[in-house]
């Protein structure tokens, strides 16, 4: 019998140094060890800091949740902190199925199937969740990297993306058990898969991520102008016959049409399942509207102004004017193609209305809007002072809300 082994001649250890030369493979692994470990340990340390009171112990999801767990595995100690909030969501789904009465299925299927898929030989879906959020945070940052160099032909550029990035006050949600970082590795895979023109690929990676988060159906828009709009325009070549032309669109309209269609396919499932719709669940379980985006705007200005505004209100307003402000400064320094996917992103935060805490989750969504890492990137770059002031400031804010986040205080 034979045993696998991992090639160990001097060709492949070269072609391992080559690969580990470069920085779009190098920077981003560095960057994400050093940061995974830092939120394990800020995460176990905040829970030996004395008793943490959890508000929902008595919930059932949460309980539901914990049966999910291997509560006395040998590394119980660094998942305990992750198993907060919308977690118990996925792991409930990973380990039940949705419900149709628990306001389940406003989470998409694609992250609890991985988390169960992953979680499956520890015998516990945190552990499985934490893994798959772990796994496509390399992805992303390698990822979103190469678009970042891509953009502004630039390898310190695209370093100081990710460290603008990573430096973000809610950037430890990549590492949670949250969608965060799955979401945006399939999103920014899309991007970067129709910027090369590999259609197929950039189809199914739509898909995913909109598999992963409803959201993700507004990539029709960048991929249908890089497909159709931009130059060349495949269709106008006068050497070039029709079936040629038939033969270049179909890989093009398949990756403009999966997203759509897959948030139909899931559109579809609910309703043959009889799990209901996501307008009722949202409103009947979650306490949340929809409204035009300026109400919300100007109702949480109105709080704010009022002095009856909530800290994560004024949070939210915060962030939504740091997402309209790079998004803005984003038009000289970024090609239509990304704004095709920024400006619809943000229309859609903005109809969501929850009367309890408007503008609620905000901070951590700036996340979604990473093109305007890369015009934050190259200013990091330009101004020292910047640089410092952001990564150091934001670190640090950073470890408090995670801090905060591992003792049941705070979310998004």
């Amino acid at each position: 019998m034979t045993s696998l082994t991992l090639p160990n001649t001097p060709a492949a250890r070269s072609r391992w140094r080559q690969r580990w030369q470069d920085p779009s493979i190098r920077i981003p692994i560095l960057i994400f060890i050093a940061v995974r470990l830092l939120t394990l340990i800020v995460g176990s340390t905040a829970l030996r800091l004395g008793p943490v009171y959890n508000p929902y112990a008595n919930a059932t999801i949460f309980r539901e949740s914990l049966r999910a767990r291997q509560l006395n595995g040998p590394f119980s100690g660094l998942l305990d902190p992750w198993q907060r909030w919308d977690t118990g969501w996925y792991m409930k789904i990973g380990l039940e199925g949705y419900a149709a009465d628990d306001g389940s299925i406003i989470f998409t299927p694609l992250y609890p199937v991985l988390m169960a898929v992953a979680g499956a030989p520890f015998g516990d879906l945190l552990a499985g969740g934490l893994l798959v959020s772990s796994v496509t945070c390399l992805g992303y940052l390698i990822v979103l990297y190469r678009l970042a160099r891509r953009e502004t032909g630039s390898n310190q550029a695209a370093q100081m993306t990710l460290y603008a990035l990573i430096a973000f006050p809610t950037a430890f949600y990549l590492m949670a058990a949250y969608t965060e970082s799955t979401f945006l590795f399939f999103t920014a895979s899309a991007l970067l898969a129709s910027r090369d023109r590999r259609w197929w690929l950039a189809g199914l990676l739509a898909a995913c991520a909109t598999l992963t988060r409803l959201q993700g159906f507004v990539l029709f828009l960048p991929i249908g102008w890089a497909a159709f709009v931009e130059a060349p325009r495949f269709w106008r070549a006068a050497e070039v016959r029709w079936p040629e032309r038939i033969r270049q669109a179909i890989p093009r309209l398949a990756a403009v049409s999966a997203g759509p269609l897959a948030a139909a396919a899931y559109y579809l499932y609910l309703a043959l399942a009889h799990l209901g719709s996501l307008g009722d669940a949202y409103e009947r379980d979650w306490g949340m509207l929809v409204r035009p985006p300026w109400v919300v705007v100007i109702d949480v200005i109105g709080k704010v102004l009022s002095g009856h505004a909530a800290f994560t209100e004024v949070a939210g307003l915060v962030a939504l004017i740091l997402i309209i402000g790079f998004c803005l400064l984003s038009l000289r320094t970024l090609p239509v193609f990304y704004h095709l996917y920024l400006w619809p992103t943000l229309i859609l935060i903005l109809l969501r209305y929850y009367p309890l805490y408007l503008l609620n989750g905000t901070l951590r969504y700036v996340l979604d809007f990473f093109p305007i890492f890369i015009t934050i990137g190259l200013l990091l770059n330009r101004y020292r002072v910047l640089r410092v002031a952001w990564i150091g400031a934001g670190a640090i804010l950073q470890m408090f809300l995670l801090f905060l986040f591992a003792r049941w205080m705070w979310i998004s």
